[in-house]
């Protein structure tokens, strides 16, 4: 696509020199159309080199998913089940006391709004649904937000080893010819992904306690005990480059949330980092276990933060570097 591009381009530069300048200037005023917004996701190579790079490492993740899309397709037991399909149930069973004794929103009775399956989030995919743990909270800004406990299984997807040996051996095939850059990158590539699924292989199958913070358009979580309480669940929301929503559930005993962003974020090894006009910070106060804040930064740069958690004597009870 790219050559042929270049090759239009050329073809319409060509043509237009056959035209006066000045005939053609006065048109291309009046009809150019107005440049369309940046993407919160746009990203430049930060150089040439780093351009090369990126092209390779796409065309790579282009065979490797061509190359498992046959597997999946040919391949008897490979097929892919999606980790939004499986078993879904809701349940009257208490969830974890680790939870339940670390955010005092679940300790108080549900309202029957809470109770009313009609009046909150979705069924949680794959897993049970803790449903008289669905509690609405209200952030200090007015933020209606929904903490809903759910169990379900760490990994619910995992490869068979003999359908990871196929999608290599189908790599290998389609790799025959291609430039040794090319093989070294692609091999390399899918290296890493087969590691991830084996190390899917060795989690639990036990289904484990997860807490979500959900809004109005939707929300995230499903975090385990140790994560929540270290980390926290924190989602952003919004659209645009500069201004976005993020919601935060932290457990007891925090009272304050300190959230710093910097000046110049990283966009990774080989893109040009992100520099915005200054670094920003706000200190958020919890009410019913929730944060809620409008932030000058995109919805995915929203979550590149430092978080200070802080006690209602203003002592720091988490230095928190998000992962």
């Amino acid at each position: 696509m790219t050559i042929r591009s270049h090759a239009l381009t050329a073809a319409l530069v060509g043509a237009a020199a056959l035209v006066p300048a000045a005939a053609v200037a006065p048109a291309l005023a009046r009809t150019r159309p107005p440049k369309p917004p940046v993407s919160p996701f746009h990203v430049e190579p930060k150089n040439r080199a780093a351009a090369r790079h990126i092209r390779l490492e796409r065309q790579a993740l282009d065979i490797i998913n061509a190359a498992t899309r046959h597997v999946r397709g040919t391949v008897a037991g490979c097929a892919i089940r999606s980790q939004l399909d499986g078993r879904h149930s809701e349940t009257h069973d208490t969830p974890s006391p680790d939870f339940l004794n670390a955010i005092a929103a679940l300790r108080r009775p549900a309202t029957p709004a809470e109770l009313d399956p009609a009046g909150g989030p979705g069924a949680l995919l794959p897993g049970d649904t803790y449903v008289d743990y669905r509690r609405n909270v209200t952030a200090a800004d007015g933020r209606r937000l929904t903490i809903v406990m759910g169990r379900h299984e760490v990994a619910p997807y995992r490869e068979p080893a003999r359908c990871l040996d196929a999608d290599h051996a189908e790599i290998l095939e389609r790799l025959k010819g291609k430039p040794h850059a090319l093989r070294s990158t692609t091999l390399q590539e899918f290296g890493h992904l087969r590691t991830g699924q084996e190390g899917n292989a060795k989690l639990p199958t036990t289904p484990q306690d997860g807490v979500y913070l959900f809004q109005a358009s939707g929300g995230g979580g499903g975090v385990d005990f140790a994560f929540f309480k270290k980390y926290g669940v924190f989602d952003s929301s919004g659209g645009g480059e500069d201004r976005a929503t993020i919601d935060g559930l932290v457990p007891d005993g925090v009272a304050t949330v300190k959230l710093t962003y910097p000046k110049v974020l990283s966009r990774g090894r080989y893109y040009k980092p992100k520099v915005f006009p200054s670094a920003y910070s706000v200190s958020l106060r919890v009410q019913e276990n929730v944060v809620s804040a409008t932030v000058p930064r995109s919805a995915p740069d929203a979550l590149a933060r430092h978080m200070v958690w802080l006690d209602a004597a203003g002592k720091v009870v988490n230095d928190v570097t998000q992962p």
